[in-house]
C-alpha cells in the first residue's frame, strides 16, 4: 500500500506518498488522507502523481502544456502542472496525442501523410513518431494497390500486357509497365487499358438475338445469301494513336464495323464455289507480301494462288490501314464456318456434290482399269 498524506506549515500544505512501513509524525500540520494499492495504475495526489504503464502500453501525459508518451514502467512526478490523460496499447495502428502522432506500418503496407501540406508515403516497415502540429496521418493502403493517391502524389503499377493512361497539363502521356512515382498535380492518372490480343464475333449489333449462332448474313457475287460465322483478333499496339485518332469507347466499334464491312466485300466480289478457297486466314502486311512474292519470282518460284484472291489482298490492305491509321494491329481474320441460308439450295448443291464425286470416283476407277489392262498388254507382247 500507498500512504496519502500532507505535511508542510501553516503557510502550505505539501503533498507526499508514503511507501510501505511505520511511519510517525510529530506535526500539527500532518493530515493522513488514506491509502492506496502500489498496483493501481494511476495515483494522483496532489502535485504528485504516480504511474504505473504496463508493458505493451503507453502513457498520454500532458507537463508544461506539451505532450509527452511515457513507456512502461514507474514514473513518478512532482510538478502542478502535470496531466495523466491515460494509456494506449502499442498495438493499436496509431496514437494521436497532443501535436504526437505515433503509428506503424505493417509489412505490404504503405502509410499516407500529410507533413507541412506536403503528401508523405512511408513504405518501411516499423514503428514511426511524430512531434509537430504540422504532420497528418491519413489512412494506410496495401502496397499492391494498382493507384495509390494521396493529393498530388500518386503511385501507378502497370502491369505486364496493359498500359497506363494518364494527361499531364492536357496532354496525353501513356505509362508504360512498371511502377511511377507522379509528383505534379497537373499530372492526371485516367485509367488502365489492356494492350492484349483479343477477339471479336463479327455479327452486326441486334443480329444476335435473331441469330443464336451468331452468324453474318452476306451475298455472294450470284446473289446467294450466306451465313459467315468469323471473328477478328486485333490488339492495341500503339495507344498514343489510338486514343488521340479513335477514343477508347470507339476503338471495338471502329474494328467492328470496318471488319464487317471488309467481309461484307469479300463475300459480296466472290462466288459461291469460291468462297473456301482463301489460303490466306490471317491479314499480314500487304509490304511483307509483296517483298515474299518478289524473293519467289526471283527464285523462280510460282507465287501462291491465294495471292491473287481480291479478298485477301483487301484484308492485307486493311491490317496496314488500321496500323499506319489508327495504332491498331488487326493480327487475323478467321472465318471458322459458312452456310446457304437458302434450304433448297443448300440440299441441291449437296445433291449435286454426292453426283459429282460418284462421277469422279468412277473415272478414277475407270482410268485404274486402263492402265492395268495396258500394263498387261504391254507385258504379254513382250
Amino acid at each position: 500500500k500507498y500512504a496519502l498524506v500532507w505535511e508542510g506549515d501553516q503557510g502550505a500544505a505539501v503533498p507526499k506518498i508514503l511507501p510501505e512501513g511505520l511511519h510517525v509524525a510529530d506535526s500539527p500540520f500532518f493530515r493522513f488522507e488514506k491509502v492506496v494499492d502500489v498496483n493501481t495504475p494511476a495515483i494522483v495526489h496532489g502535485t504528485v502523481t504516480v504511474l504505473r504503464v504496463d508493458k505493451g502500453f503507453v502513457a498520454k501525459v500532458v507537463e508544461d502544456q506539451l505532450p509527452y508518451l511515457l513507456g512502461e514502467g514507474l514514473h513518478w512526478r512532482n510538478s502542478s502542472s502535470f496531466e495523466f490523460k491515460g494509456t494506449a496499447p502499442l498495438t493499436a495502428d496509431i496514437i494521436k496525442h497532443g501535436t504526437i502522432t505515433r503509428f506503424r506500418v505493417e509489412k505490404g503496407k504503405v502509410a499516407l501523410c500529410w507533413h507541412a501540406n506536403e503528401p508523405v508515403f512511408l513504405e518501411e516497415p516499423g514503428s514511426y513518431q511524430f512531434d509537430t502540429p504540422f504532420f497528418i496521418y491519413d489512412r494506410a493502403m496495401p502496397v499492391t494497390d494498382r493507384v495509390i493517391e494521396l493529393g498530388s502524389k500518386k503511385v501507378v503499377t502497370v502491369q505486364s500486357g496493359e498500359v497506363g493512361i494518364s494527361y499531364d497539363h492536357g496532354g496525353l502521356t501513356i505509362l508504360e509497365p512498371g511502377r511511377h512515382v507522379i509528383e505534379s498535380s497537373e499530372h492526371k492518372f485516367d485509367s488502365f487499358w489492356s494492350t492484349q490480343q483479343r477477339s471479336m464475333r463479327l455479327a452486326a449489333v441486334g443480329q444476335s438475338q435473331k441469330q443464336p449462332e451468331e452468324v453474318l448474313i452476306c451475298e455472294t457475287k450470284d446473289l446467294v445469301k450466306v451465313g459467315i460465322r468469323a471473328d477478328v483478333f486485333f490488339a492495341v499496339e500503339d495507344p498514343a494513336k489510338c486514343l488521340i485518332s479513335v477514343g477508347r469507347d470507339q476503338t471495338e466499334v471502329l474494328v467492328r464495323e470496318t471488319s464487317i464491312a471488309t467481309l461484307t466485300n469479300i463475300i459480296r466480289s466472290t462466288a459461291l464455289n469460291e468462297i473456301a478457297q482463301s489460303k490466306l486466314p490471317s491479314a499480314v502486311s500487304e509490304a511483307r507480301q509483296q517483298q515474299t512474292q518478289q524473293t519467289q519470282q526471283a527464285l523462280g518460284a510460282s507465287a501462291p494462288l491465294f495471292f491473287d484472291k481480291a479478298h485477301d489482298d483487301f484484308l492485307t490492305k486493311l491490317h496496314d490501314d488500321f496500323l499506319q491509321k489508327y495504332g491498331i494491329n488487326i493480327s487475323n481474320i478467321r472465318i471458322e464456318s459458312f452456310k446457304i441460308m437458302d434450304e433448297g439450295l443448300a440440299n441441291s448443291i449437296s445433291k449435286q456434290a454426292v453426283v459429282t464425286a460418284q462421277t469422279q470416283s468412277q473415272l478414277a476407277n475407270l482410268k485404274g482399269e486402263t492402265e492395268i489392262a495396258t500394263a498387261t498388254q504391254e507385258r504379254e507382247a513382250q
